[in-house]
């Protein structure tokens, strides 16, 4: 699997409703995103998602109570096909989420060939690769939150829009 699939997915789920009570169930799930003043933990709402509907375009953010930046960005497109009304989604992590990644992976990189460097004298030893757990532990941790919050963003959707 490559890196770009592990930070993002796009998906296409097919709904037997039409495109006008598609965009009008997502609306209805979507709460206005509030001013920079307002701290979204603060707006007391039912709805599960903050973002804006543009057209037949959508982006939100699910709305959680705990700390995760990890979760998906998503944009969202509702068009009609031949086979019923279709809903494109393209779930991404956010920027500085993204340029974290890379700076911990330039991170190793540099550690590595500074360990290299270091010990081509001495020997390896089984201590020098133990440098890399921390930093192991802290990209699997996002991968894993990030593809369980889109799977349950996926399944939200599912649910919202009846899909197959």
């Amino acid at each position: 699997m490559k890196l770009k699939q592990l930070l993002s997915q796009n998906i296409i789920l097919t709904s037997p409703l039409s495109k006008e009570q598609a965009l009008e169930i997502i609306s209805k799930q979507i709460e206005i995103d509030p001013t920079f003043g307002l701290k979204r933990s603060l707006v007391n709402s039912k709805k599960p998602y903050f973002g804006m509907i543009d057209g037949d375009t959508f982006k939100v953010d699910r709305k959680i109570s705990y700390m995760n930046k990890s979760r998906p960005r998503i944009i969202g497109t509702v068009y009609n096909d031949a086979s019923g009304t279709k809903i494109k989604l393209r779930m991404r992590l956010e920027k500085s989420v993204k340029f974290g990644f890379i700076f911990i992976l330039v991170f190793a990189v540099f550690v590595t060939f500074a360990i290299t460097i270091s010990k081509m004298k001495t020997g390896f030893e089984f201590k020098d690769i133990l440098i890399y757990l921390p930093l192991a532990l802290i990209l699997s941790l996002h991968f894993i939150s990030f593809y369980a919050e889109k799977m349950r963003s996926i399944k939200d959707f599912r649910r919202f829009l009846e899909c197959e």
